[in-house]
């Protein structure tokens, strides 16, 4: 689990920043740092260095581990099973917030080799994580890490990496700003980042989904709401969004409409 490469400058303060708060009488502050000290004590005696930050890849497999453990063990009493307890100072969300800070640094090969257990404990949290902001936060900023790393062939081929990316999308008419907003960068970072081997962006696998996403968005919205038939969405205009998914749909179109491709229809265009 070890590395030749040394963390970054970035990685290291983002680690001592939590490391900080380990006193925090705030509980969504205090758990993760306590799992931190937790796994680089386990990680020192483990690999015999003092150093800290440890590799990226250490804190990734004890992070990994750490989760699987949670959404496999099942309480059968009357406590909440951890995958069920997303609320701030529970085990889950801390491991997704250490994560979220942990994946971006590891090597892309170490999560591809991981990416479909990975994958397979954090798509089930995401119901649970809906009405949990933070919580929801640091899924997005994993998933989007994940799609990021990941070939196109990897990106064709994987069905648990095309439902974080519906998810991906869903989460851009969220009525709560922060976390409509972060989905919204994701989306606009995956598709406007070229994927190897190519030094442009554009043409990305996931690109088509988006395109027929915003449109079938926009033709329900010209349409007056979701059109009778289809399933219902999450976001519904009475949370918060009344009359303003077209707004948030356009708001974010904007951060990726050079990459669109092809003629971006009327309906969108004459969304002022």
């Amino acid at each position: 689990m070890s590395s030749s490469t040394p963390p970054s400058v970035e990685f290291s303060e983002a680690l001592t920043n939590v490391r900080r708060q380990t006193t925090s009488k705030l509980s969504h502050n205090s758990k993760p740092a306590q799992l931190l000290n937790a796994i680089e004590e386990t990680l020192t005696t483990s690999l015999k260095i003092d150093t800290l930050p440890h590799s990226p890849t250490a804190y990734f497999i004890s992070l990994l581990q750490c989760l699987e453990k949670a959404v496999n063990d099942v309480d059968g009493g009357e406590e909440i099973a951890e995958t069920e307890n997303m609320g701030q100072g529970a085990l889950v969300p801390a491991t997704l917030y250490l994560l979220g800070i942990v994946i971006p640094e590891t090597p892309a090969n170490v999560i591809i080799s991981k990416l479909s257990s990975l994958l397979g404990s954090i798509l089930p949290l995401f119901e649970n994580a809906m009405e949990h902001p933070p919580a929801l936060r640091s899924l997005i900023q994993i998933i989007t890490s994940l799609i990021l790393f990941a070939s196109p062939s990897v990106l064709n081929s994987s069905p648990l990496l095309k439902k974080s990316w519906a998810y991906l999308l869903e989460l851009n008419l969220d009525p709560r700003p922060k976390v409509r907003h972060l989905a919204q960068e994701g989306v606009r970072k995956v598709l406007t980042t070229p994927v190897p081997p190519k030094v442009v962006a554009g043409g990305h696998p996931y690109l088509p989904k988006a395109r027929e996403w915003v449109e079938g968005i926009m033709e329900e919205e010209s349409k007056g709401g979701a059109s009778a038939g289809k399933k219902k969405a999450r976001f519904t205009e009475g949370e918060d969004g009344e009359g303003k998914r077209a707004i948030w749909v356009v708001q974010g179109l904007r951060g990726w409409a050079a990459v669109w491709g092809e003629a971006v229809s009327v309906s969108i265009t004459q969304i002022k």
